[in-house]
């Protein structure tokens, strides 16, 4: 009986060309990408060429093209987009909206921030996604509109909020800066910077006053209290134009009340007698009651200083005042506050000063006042 043969299988890896080839290799990968590298800069420089160079259909057509390429060209093909996109005069507004949209930051951030181009229809579509970390980009923008600031702002997110406050190009109207003001109460990190902006207001840093530390409340005093030989003439105008409860002697500052009587509201602050002593303050210093109050309940002491600077109390008399103030349990003032600060204080002011800065919480009172009024009526 012949021997039957054994057939050896063959390796297909001994057999020249019997290997299967891959469907790409890497180095197939990066040739690709350098071809659409090539195409888009192709594209772009046609899109960039001067008007004389390219007819508009031609400018059209290669933005047509690269809006199709898109979604096929490489990541760092998108990112050299968008830097050449960035810098453009006039680039189509279709493929920025697109790439505004990109989830990789590298690509969508250039333009946000930088991209001067973008429309603010654009940016509004960004905020309503919810991606705090394009709204950051865009609240650090080199413009931005206030109609863009007011939705950022709407976001009530802290890290979006501050962002906005610390650009100094952003354009924040009065209206935006009172509801940064109404925010930076229970936000401390947002108050430096808000106080500290160029475009804000004497109003509005005087309504966030309350809120503020010493320090800030010092910077406050220092920036927006002038003296000049002007001054007592303005607010003499500007009390009249108010028609004030109180008339143009709210601005005299030779008719300062008996010392009796600026004695007698310290002795009912020391005793903590809040009542009594919010009527006689606010006769006295010609200011609401409700700004009486609550400058004698700040326990910081400032503005304490303030209105007896403007009662006309003398340095000494008011040293001792202190003294006292901080020794009694009943009066408002912390026992640790520093009261050479505030005797500091009461040196550097000028009765004009206080008195600007009397005017200006009582304006503020009497406005809040106004406004819970209008809710009260609105809703009974």
């Amino acid at each position: 009986m012949a021997q039957e043969q054994v057939v050896e299988p063959i390796e297909t890896a001994d057999v020249p060309g019997a290997e299967q080839a891959p469907v790409s290799t890497e180095q197939d990968s990066v040739e690709k990408s350098q071809r659409s590298a090539e195409i888009v800069r192709e594209l772009l420089d046609l899109m960039a060429a001067p008007s004389g160079n390219v007819q508009p259909q031609e400018r059209a057509l290669a933005a047509d093209t690269l809006h199709r390429l898109l979604t096929k060209i490489p990541e760092s093909s998108k990112i050299e987009l968008a830097e050449r996109i960035a810098i453009m005069d006039d680039p189509p507004a279709m493929i920025v909206s697109r790439l505004i949209l990109d989830s990789n930051l590298d690509v969508a951030g250039m333009l946000i921030e930088r991209g001067s181009v973008v429309s603010d229809q654009d940016l509004y579509t960004l905020i309503d996604s919810d991606n705090v970390e394009k709204c950051i980009l865009i609240a650090r923008r080199r413009l931005v509109s206030p109609g863009v600031a007011n939705a950022l702002v709407d976001k009530n997110d802290p890290t979006i909020l501050l962002a906005l406050v610390r650009n100094p190009e952003a354009s924040l109207s009065p209206s935006i800066l009172q509801r940064l003001t109404d925010l930076a109460r229970t936000q401390p990190a947002l108050q430096a910077p808000l106080v500290t902006r160029p475009d804000m207001t004497p109003q509005v840093a005087f309504d966030l006053f309350w809120a503020l530390p010493t320090e800030l409340r010092r910077y406050v005093f220092s920036r927006f209290l002038t003296d000049s030989g002007m001054l007592e003439r303005i607010l003499r105008v500007t009390i009249a134009a108010e028609e004030s409860d109180f008339g143009a002697e709210a601005w005299d500052g030779q008719n300062f009340p008996p010392d009796e009587q600026t004695a007698e509201a310290a002795s009912l602050i020391e005793q903590g007698a809040i009542e009594d002593a919010t009527r006689m303050v606010a006769q006295l210093g010609r200011v609401s009651e409700s700004s009486a109050k609550r400058i004698i309940t700040d326990s910081s002491g400032e503005p304490l200083t303030i209105i007896f600077k403007a009662l006309g109390i003398s340095r000494t008399d008011f040293a001792e005042t202190l003294a006292r103030w901080q020794a009694s349990p009943a009066a408002m003032l912390k026992n640790d506050r520093d009261i050479e600060e505030l005797k500091t204080l009461f040196d550097v002011l000028s009765y004009n000063k206080a008195r600007v800065v009397l005017t200006y919480w009582d304006w503020l009172a009497r406005k809040a006042g106004a406004h819970n009024e209008d809710e009260a009526s609105a809703t009974a």
